[in-house]
């Protein structure tokens, strides 16, 4: 006998859509949430080589098949068939609302069950009570979230009384240096989440939910790891199937090439791009259960904001929210891509059409908040996915911690292999040097001059750093370091010369300059130290020669960047832009065009 039934959940959030997003589209939790069946993947090297989506094929437990589509941060659709199983069909439907307050939240859960005990089971996995749990799961782990907006559930998860072998842990923290409230924050973390919250804990979402800045949120996840509290791996991320390809526990396992286990695509590691830093309670401290109850998560494929499926002929009219910057568009058949650049002024509707074969490049321009009309004309279904070109999210690359004193210190052994190459792309590298060292020997002596020299890199590390940065080498009174964005570079250039004003000691005598270029690069370990090169490098390093005190210089494929742009043009009022082209030794036969920004507490302004 086959029962239908239809459940909705509704809660509110004091967060907005974006921000519970990463909560809400945790699969894996909400399918444990109500009780469904751990599921395993088929390995797609057993499947006909057709591209498929990696997310829509069978489960070797429990024969099941499923289907997602999501525009993040405001809809999320789940579709499970199973053969076997309480549910023949379950199809959930999430919705997120921003409000003046949060935002609104309904789930809703519609399918079909076999026999009466199917549906005492639906009754139970959907009920109110099932609700409360989700909501108070939510609301332990810092997303506020409550049933009754008179009365919301405030995070609690920092009053939850240790237990004696937690309190170990937290005094083998903070006996090794750890800030005790930064431990306390890591053991209640542990100690209180699901299993399903605990399987990759990314640093840069934690340093935002304790309000603590990513450096001592990460250098504690390192000391964490090297105590046996945490494991830290690297995850490589498949470019075609968006799946985790591999899972390396050192980073010296990483090599140039991979084929991914999941869809047997092969493809030629990013160090930049592809690489990411993930930690996870060490077994010994929390036990993992290693089960899986989705097939396929958005929290793990956070840079894809839209995945929607077209039939042949179909039309589906889309809103997403899009921050600004660069996307990219694509089908699951053909080669054609579509680049989005998002502007304030851009259009607030665009049509895309995907035909047979098509193979077209186009750039559209559009606002933040776009209607995207999406028309399948192919002979085929298509899978529709848009991909973040800027995001960050969550990962940090092995650009960001290869560098880190504190990571080096507690694990020298597991560095890339000596002399082994690795492709580092679109990589913005920073160039500074003193513009007047000269006159800080003549007029200081050798011994003043020096200790202030040696100052100047301390304070350039800690605003590096504070950016996402890390300093790669020094030499002479050059540091070379390398950042996500281009953004960083400028903001940390600015924060250095700002700082070295405040200081008494050096206000006169210290006046930077700088060079900037984005670019791919080729990571190298030679003794024992990760190194980089390549134009990039060498073109970020002739730029510093055209800075004067207080300038830095940055290439046309830096000012591209549009947070910088939008950081430059709007943030900022003491700048001056002058725009030239030039040439660069080394690179005859070629004219660069350049940015000069001066921070010569100037009215900004644009200068060609």
């Amino acid at each position: 006998m086959t029962n239908h039934f239809t459940y909705t959940w509704l809660f509110k959030s004091l967060l907005s859509a974006e921000e519970i997003w990463p909560a809400i589209s945790n699969t894996d939790f909400l399918m444990k949430s109500i009780g469904e069946s751990p599921v395993r993947p088929m390995n797609l090297r057993f499947i006909e080589r057709a591209r498929i989506s990696s997310d829509h094929f069978e489960s070797l437990d429990l024969k099941c098949r499923e289907k997602y589509q999501w525009e993040a941060p405001y809809h999320l659709s789940i579709k499970r068939f199973n053969s076997d199983g309480y549910f023949r069909q379950l199809h959930i439907s999430i919705h997120l609302t921003d409000t003046d307050l949060g935002c609104d939240v309904s789930i809703r859960f519609k399918g079909r069950t076999n026999g009466l005990t199917g549906k005492l089971i639906a009754y139970r996995s959907f009920s109110n009570s099932s609700r409360n749990r989700y909501v108070k799961t939510l609301s332990s782990h810092g997303y506020n979230a409550s049933t009754d907006s008179e009365s919301p559930v405030i995070r609690n998860s920092h009053n939850v009384k240790l237990s004696d072998s937690w309190n170990k842990s937290f005094t083998r923290l903070t006996e090794n240096g750890v800030d005790a409230d930064l431990s306390g924050k890591l053991i209640r973390l542990l100690q209180t989440s699901d299993d399903q919250q605990l399987k990759r804990l990314y640093p840069i979402r934690l340093s935002e939910i304790w309000g603590r800045s990513l450096q001592g949120v990460l250098k504690m996840m390192f000391q964490a790891s090297k105590l046996d509290i945490l494991d830290h791996s690297w995850i490589v991320d498949c470019p075609q199937c968006k799946q985790p390809a591999k899972n390396f526990t050192k980073l010296s396992g990483v090599c140039p090439d991979v084929s991914c286990d999941t869809c047997g695509h092969e493809f030629e590691t990013d160090l930049h791009r592809s690489v990411h830093l993930t930690f996870s309670p060490n077994p010994a401290v929390r036990e993992k259960s290693g089960l899986t109850f989705a097939l396929s998560n958005p929290t793990h494929n956070s840079d894809i904001r839209l995945k929607t499926y077209l039939e042949p002929g179909q039309i589906r009219i889309i809103k997403i929210d899009l921050k600004r910057g660069r996307y990219k568009i694509t089908d699951s058949k053909t080669e054609a891509i579509t680049y989005i650049t998002v502007e304030p002024d851009g259009d607030p509707n665009a049509s895309i059409i995907f035909f047979d074969d098509d193979k077209d490049i186009q750039n559209l321009r559009l606002s933040s908040n776009p209607n995207l009309i999406l028309y399948n004309k192919n002979r085929y279904p298509l899978t529709i996915e848009c991909e973040d070109l800027n995001h960050e999210l969550y990962k940090i690359s092995p650009v960001e911690v290869t560098t880190q004193p504190t990571y080096c210190n507690l694990f020298p052994g597991e560095l890339l292999q000596e002399k082994e190459q690795l492709s580092a792309r679109d990589l913005t590298v920073l160039f500074t040097d003193l513009s007047n060292s000269s006159d800080i020997y003549n007029t200081r002596g050798d011994d003043s001059a020096t200790g202030l020299v040696m100052n100047h890199f301390d304070v350039l590390e800690a605003m590096i750093n504070s950016e996402r940065g890390a300093i790669v080498k020094t030499n002479g009174d050059s540091v070379m370091a390398l950042f996500p964005k281009p953004v960083y570079a400028v903001r940390a250039f600015q924060k250095a010369q700002e700082a070295f004003k405040n200081q008494v000691e050096t206000q006169r005598s210290i006046l930077l300059k700088g060079g900037i270029h984005t670019g791919d690069c080729v990571a190298v370990i030679l003794n024992n130290r990760i190194d980089y090169f390549g134009a990039t490098v060498n073109i970020a390093s002739r730029l510093v020669e055209y800075a004067k005190p207080e300038e830095v210089i940055i290439s046309n494929s830096s000012y591209l960047c549009p947070e910088l742009r939008e950081y430059l043009h709007k943030d900022q009022e003491e700048l001056k832009i002058q725009e030239f082209n030039t040439k660069l030794k080394g690179f005859e036969g070629q004219v660069f065009e350049v940015k000069r920004i001066s921070l010569r507490n100037s009215p900004l302004r644009l200068v060609v």
